[in-house]
């Protein structure tokens, strides 16, 4: 392999490198090419060449607009906007009759709650979770009102809606880590009798960040990631065969027996998280407009279609013969603006 050719796949590699890394710190070296770029005006309408004109050579020249997604400021640190978390879970019930005490006024006898707390101290047992405060969220959502067959399949779970995190909270709780937590309960049913028990699942319940001014969302804690351990009382609380005490990443699933002489009770408990509304956008990176075996050019030719002052950059990188590599840049601002902004009235084509 010659020199040159093992010089080419350096530069290549350092480039894809660079490019697909670029949150890395970047170094900054001095080094001496024959490139020279001269922009011919800095000031130019919507949709008109923006031209740069190259005389000599580099191994490779990559083009950073200065527009959103190609600033070269943010080459080499993320792009981070606010957004506002977003909360949302789906439930499903099976079996039984237990269900249809869901709208009861009295919480105590619904079989599915919805809690939050800002002190659990992570002790989870029921001794830990008596010990915390635990603010009730049950009234707030929509649940099922009727059961379906299989209530393991998500698609018959029904929405409880999705809600702006913070509306949700009591003032300032926003700021503080956050537990949340689905309670279970089955009151004793002896025989086949009416509002026997009922079966529960819960999908989905997840936080999602979104910042609406930039059309963005990501997932900030799904299901599986906000980890809940079971907490069993009352009827087979013991027992953790999968008919009982079955957890998945994908759903909760609550159960207990047709028939059972006492309460049953399951509290899912979340690990503790802190709210970030922030939602990261990476790296912008650039276009490469010159690869290290090509031709140089001897012009490069970009038009905006807003008006505005962008700051353009060209990234230079050159490699040695020992195979060090070296960066530099040249910038420019370019001021774009409305054909209505001026009273020059522009040459006709083919008239310049």
């Amino acid at each position: 392999m010659t020199m040159k050719r093992k010089i080419y796949y350096i530069i290549c590699a350092v480039v894809a490198m660079i490019t697909m890394v670029s949150c890395d710190k970047l170094w900054v070296i001095e080094t001496e090419d024959s490139l020279q770029i001269t922009l011919l005006t800095n000031k130019v309408y919507t949709q008109e060449d923006v031209v740069f004109e190259f005389s000599g050579d580099a191994d490779v020249v990559s083009f950073f607009s200065g527009e959103e997604g190609s600033s070269y400021e943010y080459f080499a640190k993320e792009r981070t906007y606010e957004g506002d978390t977003y909360f949302t879970f789906s439930s499903a019930f099976q079996a039984g009759d237990q269900y249809l005490l869901q709208s009861e006024e009295n919480v105590e006898k619904r079989p599915i709650s919805i809690f939050y707390s800002t002190d659990f101290a992570g002790n989870y047992t029921h001794e830990g979770i008596a010990t915390a405060t635990w603010n009730e969220l049950t009234d707030r959502f929509t649940y099922p009102t009727q059961k379906v067959s299989n209530a393991k399949d998500a698609s018959m779970a029904t929405s409880a809606g999705e809600y702006l995190l913070s509306d949700l909270l009591a003032e300032g709780d926003i700021e503080k880590p956050i537990t949340f937590a689905v309670r279970y309960y089955m009151a004793p049913v002896a025989g086949a009798e009416a509002k026997e028990r009922s079966r529960v699942s819960v999908h989905n319940f997840s936080l999602r960040n979104r910042c609406e001014e930039e059309g963005l969302e990501s997932d900030y804690a799904s299901q599986a990631e906000l980890d809940f351990t079971l907490v069993t009382s009352g009827y087979n609380a013991a027992d953790t065969t999968a008919n009982y005490l079955p957890i998945k990443a994908a759903y909760l699933w609550f159960d207990c027996a047709t028939s059972q002489p006492d309460e049953r009770e399951v509290w899912a408990v979340s690990r503790t998280i802190k709210i970030d509304g922030t939602i990261h956008g990476g790296c912008d990176t650039p276009i490469t407009i010159k690869a290290y075996d090509n031709m140089p050019p001897t012009k490069y030719i970009y038009s905006y279609s807003e008006v505005g002052d962008y700051n353009v950059c060209f990234m230079i990188t050159n490699t040695s013969t020992d195979g060090t590599v070296r960066r530099r840049t040249e910038q420019f601002t370019v001021s774009v603006l409305d054909q209505g902004e001026s009273t020059i009235i522009q040459p006709e084509q083919g008239q310049w």
